[in-house]
């Protein structure tokens, strides 16, 4: 179930990025930080994410993608369509 939460110049807003977030304009994002579904037929989501951050993201900002790493190449071809590739953590 959606859900956001505010305070003083910040908000966390939970659910589908293209539902719930599709208000955003462009470029006044400071940090995307997500954890989308880690099933191949979620890979797809992939590129509406980087499309979306790319157009969202003030410049010079991150994008933290947690995934999986069965199916990590797609993932990473999918951000790169609209992102630029930093840094790679495991855990």
């Amino acid at each position: 179930m959606p859900a956001q939460i505010e305070g003083p110049g910040w908000e966390i807003r939970t659910g589908d990025f293209r539902e719930v977030l599709a208000d955003l304009p462009d470029e006044s994002v400071d940090a995307i930080i997500t954890d989308p579904p880690y099933n191949l037929e979620s890979v797809a989501l992939y590129s509406d994410l980087s499309a979306f951050a790319g157009r969202v993201l003030k410049p010079g900002r991150l994008c933290v993608v947690c995934c999986g790493k069965h199916v990590l190449p797609g993932y990473f071809e999918r951000l790169g369509e609209h992102l630029d590739y930093i840094w790679t953590a495991a855990v």
